[in-house]
């Protein structure tokens, strides 16, 4: 009997310290950004002005923008290796509009727990971000502190939690970014012209503002020919984070572009060459409200669950093994 109940207690003790070695060990393990991330969602909405960079080429300026297209962009974010706490995370996206794709792809290297860019690890190639690069950490807190890598300025961005919502039936915070400045995007530049020769300048001035086409017409004159372009930045964000998980169940996003020309050391906007407006789909919306569905499940089996089950029984078996050890008091006559 006795060693039965030595068996029973050890089994006991056993399984309280598992429940409390999950709790506290192997909860936080999983609370990270899994290895097997791979995530394709979809946007939907309008290029309100588009550049058609072949008709300013050919100084066409009937055709140089295209105006109120259909977009879509298509997103995949996905790990490609992971060191510890280190994630290695490619971001890829293509813009179609019409006939017009727009490709970016990017690495960053995240702390997985926190979300947030960190160095690389040795003989991994990413972009040198800060702040969060993708998206929101598990449980993000309901404050100011966090900001959002802008990859168009090569800077971060202050973060905003604007208020609490619901979006496909899950609880979810509300963020807002808002930003702009020069862009420094080498890929992003690429995909616009770096200068504009004078004579497709003169062409292009039919297609601009009254006042804009005048204060660069006057300014033309003592410009290098061809003249050199930089491009302006300006966006907002609207992110609707899942608040047990993080997961972005919804998206709004307005991006602008602007070329301009550098003249008596002030810079002079000339014209949008891209100017967006797009939201997550509804089939993206339900396919991330799923996937913070079952994150979340999976979080409270491993943190809440498992737990307190195993500490439940392992207890119970303590006080059984113990109270088959206790002494019987036999009876005595008189």
């Amino acid at each position: 009997m006795r060693r039965s109940s030595a068996i029973v207690l050890v089994v006991g003790i056993v399984l309280v310290v598992l429940g409390a070695v999950t709790r506290f060990v192997v909860t936080p393990s999983v609370s990270r950004l899994p290895a097997d991330t791979d995530i394709a969602i979809r946007y939907s909405g309008t290029a309100h002005t588009l550049l058609n960079a072949q008709a300013l080429q050919q100084g066409q300026a009937d055709k140089v923008f295209a105006k109120e297209v259909p977009i879509t962009i298509d997103r995949n974010i996905a790990v490609v290796e992971t060191h510890g706490d280190t994630a290695v995370v490619k971001d890829t996206s293509t813009l179609v509009a019409g006939p017009t794709a727009l490709p970016t792809e990017r690495t960053f290297a995240l702390n997985r727990k926190t979300m947030e860019a960190i160095t690389p690890p040795a003989g991994v190639t990413a972009e040198p971000a800060k702040g969060l690069a993708i998206g929101f950490p598990i449980g993000a807190d309901q404050n100011d502190h966090y900001q959002l890598w802008v990859p168009n300025l090569q800077a971060a961005a202050p973060v905003k939690f604007a208020r609490t919502d619901t979006r496909q039936g899950r609880d979810v915070n509300v963020y807002t970014v808002s930003a702009s400045g020069q862009v420094k995007d080498k890929e992003t530049l690429s995909s616009f012209p770096s200068t504009l020769p004078k004579t497709t300048a003169a062409a292009l001035l039919s297609a601009l503002p009254a006042e804009t086409a005048a204060r660069f017409g006057a300014a033309s004159a003592i410009l290098p020919d061809p003249i050199p372009l930089t491009y302006l930045f300006e966006t907002s964000i609207e992110t609707y984070a899942d608040q047990r998980t993080g997961v972005t169940i919804d998206q709004h996003l307005v991006r602008t572009i602007t070329a301009a020309v550098q003249s008596g050391g002030q810079t002079m906007p000339l014209t949008q060459v891209l100017s967006v407006d797009a939201t997550l789909t509804e089939e993206s919306q339900k396919a991330q409200a799923d996937k913070a569905s079952d994150s979340a499940g999976k979080l409270t089996l491993v943190s809440l669950v498992v737990p307190i089950v195993l500490a439940a029984v392992g207890a119970a078996l303590v006080v059984v093994a113990l109270i088959r050890r206790r002494p019987r008091v036999q009876a005595t006559g008189e």
